[in-house]
């Protein structure tokens, strides 16, 4: 069985974790049980019960709804399996323009392209979107897989523990896993396995669950440039809870951090884990649980009203159509059952507060913007200027997030894909002039392009007014750099940047059409010099006339004068 010798530092590690997560579990549990329990998977639940909804404590199920249609959104804006969402480059422009080097571009896209769809990727992404909308954390390994490239696990709220660096960046993760004595030998092997798990599995208890820590964490007893599994940049260390001091199941390691941990919105740079839309529809939620338990009541209360009975009745039937015998000449001709009280409920009232508490959720959760662009791809696809135009504040409120989704989700997907297909001699070599630059990642979805139209709608409208003035005043003009501004209004709404001219083929373009401006007007003087010739040259030098005047050669008359 493996050894570790720092089993008792990954232990405390791991505590520590667990301890972090805790001041979140209240809140996190809280979310589960009014927002979604299908989701959250916390300590001391079985993992083997059925997951239900309390339909006694969810009445109304716009909540789940609402998320179910912002995931939904998020999945077809962000990371669409039929649209394009994202486009690889380089830092240098002109590299990128340049024609092997987009072709090698292109080429590997499509490779990356084709490995999203043979793996479950595209599966495990609305899932996780589903966990940053309510929890707003969410994490999934992606692991190597020799069929599909990648595969990508989804996990829930509870089920994993995060750490950051310095930098706010996710860089530990941490899990425990209930496995059985089978699991743990098909998973790890026999002879790698502690004494209890081998006696277990002899006596055929293969039922019998045991709990299995996972840590992952930057590896700081890595020696540079050793490649073997110890000295990767991330260690991976699998261990029984409360077994031998240096037992493992397995030490192995990673070339970079394998965990995709996106954070819908942090407070601070230090903040481990995120705040979500749903923690500010929360109380939205209750409240709307509330109203339609009470609006239930007080219809039950209409219908099957609470009754006054004579003492003497032995019971009343208040079945449609049941009858009660009562005798008037002993109990009174007005005897029988009453309602206790009249109920008169505001129906419309009621309606009208449950239709505002029901719009309030749709607007934290976004779901008008979302719902847009799902109807699309009913109809036709929709652009990004109309999600802009209809939707502008609801982007730029979105635009942070957006941002973060990029950096944490995203980029770290793509970045890990290919590192494992340039491993695996998937990728093909590069063209010497970008073999030491690092890739761009350039997000080309319609939320993406959406998000970058916000900026070109600021550039339209400054331009109207300058268009506008102008009108008044022309020099002004001059204080618009109108090369800079068309550039940054088409990078905006997403032109590629193979169709964008460089500021020096711009530059020869212009020079070569001031060259011939400056020759096609040589050529209209020179024209106009020659006819000028030509009609001094056709000029009679006889007689009085201004030309004999000016030259003094034709003067004989007034010679003859004097």
């Amino acid at each position: 069985m493996p050894e570790f010798e720092q089993r008792k530092k990954i232990d405390a590690r791991m505590k520590q974790l667990v301890q972090d997560a805790d001041y979140w579990l209240p809140l996190w549990k809280d979310l589960s049980r009014w927002g979604n329990p299908l989701r959250g998977h916390f300590v001391g639940s079985d993992p083997k019960d059925a997951r239900k909804i309390d339909h006694k404590r969810i009445l109304n199920n716009q909540f789940l709804r609402a998320l179910r249609t912002s995931a939904a959104g998020l999945h077809s804006g962000l990371t669409s399996p039929s649209r394009p969402w994202f486009r690889l480059t380089v830092n240098d422009p002109e590299l990128s323009r340049f024609s092997p080097v987009r072709l090698w571009l292109d080429d590997v896209e499509q490779r990356i392209y084709a490995v999203f769809n043979r793996s479950n990727i595209y599966k495990v992404l609305p899932m996780m979107y589903n966990e940053l909308l309510l929890f707003g954390t969410a994490a999934a390994p992606i692991d190597e897989n020799f069929d599909s490239v990648i595969n990508a696990k989804a996990l829930t709220c509870g089920q994993y523990y995060l750490d950051v660096d310095e930098d706010g960046v996710v860089n530990t993760f941490g899990r425990r896993l209930d496995m059985t004595t089978a699991q743990l030998v098909s998973a790890f092997g026999l002879e790698n396995c502690p004494d209890d798990v081998k006696r277990a599995w002899n006596e055929d208890k293969l039922s019998r669950s045991f709990v299995v820590n996972h840590l992952i964490e930057p590896n700081d007893d890595r020696i540079e440039g050793q490649r073997d599994f110890r000295n990767k940049a991330f260690r991976s260390v699998y261990w029984i809870e409360g077994r031998k001091k240096n037992e493992v199941l397995r030490l192995g390691g990673y070339d970079e951090f394998p965990i995709i941990a996106p954070r819908w919105e942090i407070t601070k740079t230090s903040d481990v884990y995120g705040y979500s839309p749903s923690m500010l529809a929360m109380g939205d939620q209750k409240t709307l649980q509330e109203m339609e338990r009470r609006g239930l009541m007080g219809l039950a209360k209409m219908v099957d009203p609470p009754v006054n009975i004579p003492g003497t009745a032995q019971s009343v039937n208040t079945m449609p159509g049941g009858i009660n015998p009562f005798d008037p000449m002993v109990q009174g001709a007005d005897a029988g059952a009453r309602a206790t009280y009249q109920v008169a409920l505001p129906l419309d009232q009621l309606s009208q507060y449950i239709q505002r508490t029901e719009n309030r959720i749709n607007e934290a959760l976004f779901v008008d913007l979302f719902r847009m662009i799902l109807d699309s791809n009913n109809v036709q696809p929709i652009t990004a200027r109309e999600v802009v135009e209809r939707h502008e504040e609801k982007m730029m409120n979105l635009g942070p997030v957006l941002e973060s989704m990029n950096q944490e989700l995203h980029a770290p997907l793509i970045n890990r894909t290919f590192n494992i297909m340039m491993r695996g001699g998937l990728i093909p070599d590069p063209p010497p002039d970008i073999a030491q630059q690092a890739l761009k990642v350039d997000f080309i979805s319609i939320l993406a392009q959406a998000q970058q139209m916000v900026a070109s709608t600021t550039i339209q409208q400054s331009l109207g007014f300058v268009g506008n003035v102008a009108a008044v005043f022309p020099e002004v003009v001059d204080v618009v750099d109108i090369d800079k501004t068309a550039r940054e209004y088409m990078q905006a709404n997403g032109m590629p940047e193979s169709c964008i001219r460089s500021e020096e083929d711009v530059a020869a373009i212009r020079q070569k059409r001031q060259e011939q401006a400056q020759q096609q007007q040589m050529a209209q003087d020179m024209g106009a010099m020659v006819q000028g010739a030509k009609v001094l040259s056709d000029a009679k030098l006889d007689g009085n006339n201004a030309l004999t005047a000016l030259t003094g050669l034709g003067g004989s008359d007034v010679g003859a004068g004097i």
